[in-house]
């Protein structure tokens, strides 16, 4: 529990702080703050203010830093399946064991992966349907890389021969983890810094039941 609420902390903690500065610095806030009250006057303006401000350089920059400062976030997520590995094998983790994505030349490799999925999620952005494929075609990409010690393109052909032999399974448990994830904000909003992790733990069981069932 512990753990998860750390991951959290950590994760929400440096996407906030280096998001708003990115917010800020890109003149983003001047923007928004300028057309805001359009949103109880003339919600049709407001949007249609968003969508210009959308197609703006500005934007666009932003949303570059905002893949970046993501991928920068990313390793959290190793840290989290070696907790998990910990944990079943009756080992005691620590917060080291958590920032382990962060050690050594590993880093680049996920710090990397982070860049490339962010990219491809922004441009399935524009079909709402191809963010669940690219998450799905995902799934395993994660563990895999850190269990197997294989490159980003290895686990992604991996992770999809998985999904292609357990579809049904993969893809219930993908939406069970979006939707109990992000519940905790219903809770206050403080919620989600204790479901917010069950996506890695999601990925984790499902990785561990078909991977080692596999060897």
């Amino acid at each position: 529990m512990k753990f998860q609420i750390g991951f959290s902390i950590f994760y929400f903690a440096i996407l906030l702080v280096l998001a708003s500065f990115a917010f800020n610095y890109f003149g983003i806030n001047k923007k928004v703050e300028d057309f805001a009250p359009l949103i109880q006057s003339d919600p049709d303006a407001f949007m249609a203010k968003l969508r210009e401000l959308a197609v703006t350089p500005e934007y666009s920059n932003f949303v570059y830093v905002i893949v970046l400062i993501k991928a920068l976030v990313f390793p959290l997520n190793i840290g989290m399946f070696k907790i998990f590995a910990m944990k079943e094998m009756g080992e005691n983790p620590g917060i080291n064991d958590m920032l382990v994505g962060y050690q050594g030349v590993s880093f680049f490799k996920y710090f990397t992966y982070g860049i490339f999925w962010g990219c491809v999620y922004y441009l399935c952005s524009i079909f709402a349907p191809l963010l669940l494929v690219w998450v799905l075609v995902t799934f395993f990409v994660s563990p895999l890389m850190f269990f197997t010690n294989i490159n980003s393109f290895q686990a992604i052909g991996k992770s999809l021969q998985a999904i292609r032999a357990n579809f049904i399974i993969i893809f219930v448990c993908t939406i069970v983890a979006i939707l109990f994830s992000y519940s905790g904000i219903l809770m206050f909003g403080f919620g989600i810094l204790l479901t917010f992790p069950f996506w890695n733990a999601i990925i984790y069981s499902c990785f561990r039941q078909i991977f080692t069932a596999k060897n």
